[in-house]
């Protein structure tokens, strides 16, 4: 009899307590609760549906995306279903990160790992496409004395296929930067820098990527400012570029963003390599301020368009640039070069070069961009 009432205490209290858990989240929703604020998803959340402004027929789903964006304890039970799928599921992705080797981690969106595979190629339309715009814009810039200069980042996938789960890297195939790089070079005269080579070469000194970033190290940057510059010395031989020992590497720690990706950016924060100058840089920082006649452009200006001058400087610079160019310092080295360097993420077109060539006169204009955006055809 005593088992017996032990047994209904025991039943009884599991299914309280799975009611009290099913019902948390609803009840965290009607009190605000929630432990963690910021998850590090780098998006807005859904916002609440407004009765009486929005469409009938559209508040159930804007309600629903709301309600997944807000829930009780929501930041909390994320992190803790990645946290789970990060150490027990090695080889699977979550949304877009990929698990790989070591626990490293790699991005997935924008086809990469389709584009590693060699799953979607660049046509010959399109490769004629790259080859004819990025023409057009080195003979429209040489026409006013200024040289011009495309450079590629390599995707992490590239550079450390190794660390990729191993039913990928077996089955690697030709990429599209395989596919450009090969076609510019036999079909074009457009100066470019491929990178790829210098940083495998390199690996052997260090980390060139994060394992939990999609970015390269500070080591890698250099790696990359060190071949742009031996580029530019054919154009502008009086250059001094900064060399290794000029820098003190020092030990530094920061969420990285793939580890942000999935809410863990404090759980998995780990040391890196940080390339500080021995001596301070001379240059100058401002914000690059763009006339308001350009009203498109205006409105994605942010804090990623600056300006650098250095009385030491003699020639001007145009970058323009994604996230690659900030991470690992290799805008500001690249500042220190040259008298004044305005360094911008508003995309190449027409009107953006006819703009920053109008404002900064300058003379040679850099295109840095990542591998994963060779699929989105650029235009004149």
């Amino acid at each position: 009899m005593k088992d017996k009432k032990i047994l209904y205490f025991i039943n009884k209290s599991l299914v309280v307590f799975f009611v009290i858990i099913i019902c948390l989240p609803l009840l965290g929703s009607i009190l605000g609760w929630d432990i963690t604020k910021d998850l590090g998803e780098k998006r807005f959340l859904a916002e609440c549906p407004h009765f009486g402004r929005d469409p009938l027929k559209v508040i159930p789903e804007k309600f629903e995306a709301f309600y997944a964006d807000h829930f009780g304890f929501r930041n909390e039970l994320i992190k803790g279903h990645n946290w789970i799928r990060y150490k027990l599921f090695k080889g699977s992705s979550l949304g877009k990160v990929l698990f790989g080797k070591d626990n490293w981690l790699f991005l997935t969106k924008a086809g990469i790992v389709p584009d590693f595979l060699g799953q979607n190629p660049l046509t010959e339309q399109e490769l004629n496409i790259w080859k004819d715009v990025l023409e057009q814009r080195q003979q429209w810039l040489q026409k006013r004395g200024i040289h011009y200069l495309f450079v590629i980042a390599p995707n992490k996938a590239m550079i450390y296929p190794e660390m990729l789960p191993d039913h990928i890297r077996r089955n690697r195939g030709i990429s599209r930067m395989d596919q450009l790089m090969e076609h510019l070079k036999n079909h074009s005269i457009v100066d470019l820098i491929d990178l790829r080579a210098p940083l495998l070469q390199a690996k052997h000194t260090g980390l060139l990527y994060h394992p939990k970033d999609s970015h390269w190290t500070d080591r890698g940057a250099f790696i990359a400012y060190r071949e742009i510059c031996k580029k530019l010395i054919e154009w502008f031989p009086d250059l001094k570029p900064f060399q290794a020992e000029d820098f003190i590497i020092t030990k530094t720690k920061a969420a990285d963003d793939l580890s942000m990706m999935l809410g863990l950016g404090k759980e998995l924060e780990e040391e890196s390599e940080g390339w500080v100058l021995k001596t301070p840089g001379s240059a100058l920082h401002q914000q690059l301020l763009i006339p308001n006649k350009y009203s498109r452009i205006n409105s994605v200006a942010t804090e990623d368009q600056m300006v650098m001058e250095n009385e030491k400087g003699k020639y001007r610079l145009v970058l323009f640039h994604d996230s690659f160019s900030i991470r690992g310092g290799l805008r500001e080295i690249m500042g220190e070069l040259f008298v004044r360097s305005a360094f911008t993420t508003i995309e190449t077109d027409r009107e953006s070069l006819e703009l920053l060539i109008e404002k900064e006169h300058p003379d040679i204009v850099i295109q840095e961009i990542v591998e994963r955006k060779l699929r989105d055809l650029p235009s004149f």
